[in-house]
């Protein structure tokens, strides 16, 4: 073969390597247009109403195509009054604080979550400071928008002397409650206490364990009255 035909040779050999090239380039560019027929969700969980149809006009940064809400986990936002955020960051500094949330009205058990994520601010018109905690909500009880009562848990006092919240008076002097006597009789007892949870009021001083105290008719009681203890609802 002479030097001609040899380099003829190979300048066809070079251009149908790069005819090749160029095909598997085409190839890769039409793979990836089939790849923007199509979108993504960059997360999982439940689309709401379709909000573009087809025939619709739209473009890059333009209204949104559908709403994605992630349900596991999800975050729940509730607020505290400001009185409380020194206990909220010595407590959050130390441990995970837990925070369970309960559906009004529902009989199952409450779902448990971890306080995530404390607000810069407090809001000056309520005094109150936004809090987060995220669920892992597995049973799918939370829902977007739904209306739950939070409690979170600072910390566990043990040896706590608590009485219903309903015993405390309030009085000129300050709160106080009745105290039964051994003789039946009742003496008022000025009393302070520190918190209220779930219908117990924690009481610092004013009171011992193991004392009784009227929960019913404050307002008919005078000092020395004599009282019936009654054990239920039919006595």
């Amino acid at each position: 073969m002479s030097s001609s035909d040899a380099d003829a040779s190979k300048s066809a050999a070079d251009a149908a390597e790069a005819t090749v090239a160029a095909d598997e380039a085409g190839l890769k560019t039409a793979q990836l247009n089939l790849e923007y027929c199509k979108i993504y969700s960059p997360m999982d969980g439940r689309t709401g109403a379709v909000l573009v149809k087809p025939g619709n006009l739209v473009k890059v940064a333009d209204v949104p195509i559908v709403v994605i809400k992630r349900l596991s986990p999800i975050p729940v936002d509730f607020m505290v009054p400001q009185e409380y955020l020194p206990n909220i960051k010595r407590n959050m500094a130390v441990r995970p604080l837990r925070v369970e949330a309960t559906v009004p009205n529902s009989p199952g058990r409450p779902e448990v979550g971890t306080l995530t994520f404390v607000e810069n601010t407090v809001d000056p018109t309520t005094g109150t400071i936004h809090l987060r905690a995220l669920f892992e909500n597995s049973r799918g009880v939370l829902w977007p928008g739904l209306y739950v009562n939070t409690l979170m848990t600072l910390a566990l006092q043990s040896n706590a002397t608590v009485i219903p919240s309903q015993a405390i008076t309030a009085g000129q002097q300050g709160s106080f409650v009745y105290v039964v006597n051994a003789d039946g009789t009742v003496a008022p007892r000025p009393v302070a206490s520190s918190r209220t949870v779930e219908g117990q009021a924690v009481i610092e001083k004013g009171l011992k364990p193991g004392e009784t105290v009227v929960t019913d008719g404050q307002v008919r009681l005078v000092p020395g009255a004599r009282v019936q203890i009654k054990n239920n609802l039919n006595d």
